[in-house]
């Protein structure tokens, strides 16, 4: 009887610890599935904010590409008007 006793004891200590494991595991997973929505809406805040500055980008550089072709433009203008002049 003494022996039963002995072995229902370490089971129940044996349960307990298993209990403390489990709940400490279940924390440890809901703090990490906070951490992955705080993570991923990071990361949806920087995938627009990129989309946001890559379409200012690209609409700068065609602005850029714009005034180099009118300056272009005026430079050969300019280079013509000075020929024309010498010439007369």
């Amino acid at each position: 009887f003494q022996r039963f006793q002995s072995q229902l004891l370490d089971l129940r200590e044996a349960q307990i610890t298993a209990n403390d494991a489990k709940l400490r595991a279940e924390k440890r997973i809901k703090q990490l599935e906070e951490e992955l929505i705080y993570t991923q809406s990071a990361l949806t805040n920087a995938q627009t904010t990129f989309s946001d500055h890559n379409s200012l980008f690209e609409e700068l550089k065609q602005e850029n590409k714009l005034l180099r072709d009118k300056l272009f433009n005026t430079e050969s203008s300019f280079q013509l008007q000075s020929s024309t002049l010498r010439a007369e």
